[in-house]
């Protein structure tokens, strides 16, 4: 019963953040702040809205560290296509 009743505060606050992001172009988030919507961050699964540092906690991860692994990841992709040219021939 506890996890429906979360569920269904849960649909009410981003309710309420997606109408006051719509009317004023800011949105509130859990911290008592309101900031405007092109700095919030939203979720694609839940639907709300977080200010970075909310963000951060609700995602697992923070800038930095999505940053790094991004690079990390087109590091990998360079090294690959590098070692791929130089195993071509050219007839």
């Amino acid at each position: 019963m506890k996890t429906t009743t979360k569920r269904i505060l849960k649909c009410e606050w981003v309710t309420q953040q997606t109408a006051e992001a719509c009317r004023t172009g800011k949105v509130p988030v859990r911290s008592g702040h309101k900031i405007p919507v092109w700095l919030a961050f939203r979720c694609l699964y839940c639907g709300e809205y977080f200010s970075q540092n909310g963000a951060e906690e609700h995602f697992g991860t923070t800038r930095a560290d999505y940053k790094a692994d991004k690079d990390d990841i087109i590091k990998e992709a360079e090294v690959i296509v590098i070692h791929e040219k130089a195993k071509s021939t050219i007839r």
